[in-house]
């Protein structure tokens, strides 16, 4: 019997600088920063830790080649969550 699991894929859409909201917190052991530089290996722990649960899966079969691309494209930002110091979890923008 082979289990069969339903995956949605949802992506966020800011047609314009302009219509994008920024919210802030007053949280002073939250922090989101930029990863300028993000290496490989950070990501592919990054993806896993957050999206095991999820079935994330696809990302996992690409090369480290193909990672540091897509992570170098100028229109690839990733933020981190850090919460106390260790890291919470990220978006991909």
């Amino acid at each position: 019997m082979t289990d069969t699991v339903t995956v949605t894929t949802t992506y966020l859409h800011i047609p314009s600088r302009a219509q994008f909201r920024p919210s802030f917190s007053d949280n002073d052991d939250a922090l989101i920063m930029q990863s300028h530089v993000p290496l490989v290996s950070f990501y592919r722990f990054l993806y896993n830790a957050v999206g095991q649960d999820y079935h994330w899966t696809d990302r996992n079969k690409w090369t480290d080649e193909q990672l540091e691309e897509y992570l170098a494209r100028p229109t690839t930002t990733l933020l981190v969550l850090y919460v106390q110091g260790t890291p919470a979890g990220y978006v991909e923008l």
